[in-house]
């Protein structure tokens, strides 16, 4: 038996230091982020990783770039509410 994805075409995934560079903050900011389930991640083993094109869109939402819904909440980077 074959295994197979479910996603035809998987998605590409980067390390802590390219998230930062798309996010534009250190990558200790990435690391605290993802740990605190703020942005989009998943760990793969111990190391952080993230979908480059969920990165832009979750930033989109923190510019004020796409529109929400009033059910969603939107945290800053550094907000601590």
């Amino acid at each position: 038996m074959s295994h197979r994805s479910l996603d035809p075409l998987p998605r590409e995934r980067v390390l802590v230091n390219d998230a930062a560079a798309i996010l534009g903050v250190p990558p200790r900011t990435v690391q605290a982020l993802a740990a605190r389930h703020e942005i989009p991640a998943a760990k793969v083993g111990r190391r952080w990783t993230f979908d480059p094109a969920a990165l832009r869109a979750w930033l989109g939402i923190q510019e004020g770039d796409y529109p929400l819904d009033a059910s969603t909440r939107i945290r800053h980077i550094g907000d601590n509410r």
